[in-house]
C-alpha cells in the first residue's frame, strides 16, 4: 500500500480520509489472507460460503463502504471458560466484518 511510503516518509502526515484503501483488490488479498477455519460469525457464514460469489460479494462491500451504507453486523457472544471455573465472553464478527476488520488493521500499523 502507497500509504506505508508516505507514512514512512512524513511520520507526522496526518491522515482524514482512508476509504480509498477500500478497494476490491486489497479487499481480495484480506478475503485470501484470512483462515477458512475459524467461528462463524451470527450471519453462520464461513469462508467457503462468502466465497461462492465473491466477485459480486467485494463489489457489493466496495459500494455500500464507499456510499456510507456498510454496517458492521452484530458480534454473536460466546462464552470461555477459564481455569478457575469462571467464564470469559468472546465476540466473533461474521465474515465480511472479518474482511474489512482486517484491511483496517493493515492501514493502520502502516501508518
Amino acid at each position: 500500500m502507497r500509504i506505508k511510503t508516505l507514512s514512512s516518509e512524513d511520520p507526522k502526515r496526518e491522515y482524514d480520509w482512508l476509504i480509498q484503501h477500500f478497494n476490491k483488490e486489497n479487499l481480495i488479498s484480506c478475503f485470501h489472507e484470512l483462515d477458512g477455519k475459524k467461528a462463524v460469525g451470527i450471519d453462520g457464514k464461513n469462508k467457503k460460503d462468502y466465497e461462492v460469489n465473491l466477485e459480486d460479494n467485494i463489489e457489493s462491500l466496495v459500494d455500500r463502504m464507499k456510499n456510507n451504507n456498510y454496517y458492521p453486523a452484530p458480534v454473536r457472544q460466546v462464552m470461555i471458560p477459564k481455569g478457575d471455573g469462571k467464564f470469559r465472553p468472546l465476540g466473533i464478527s461474521n465474515f465480511e466484518d472479518k474482511i474489512v476488520q482486517l484491511l483496517f488493521s493493515k492501514i493502520l500499523s502502516a501508518i
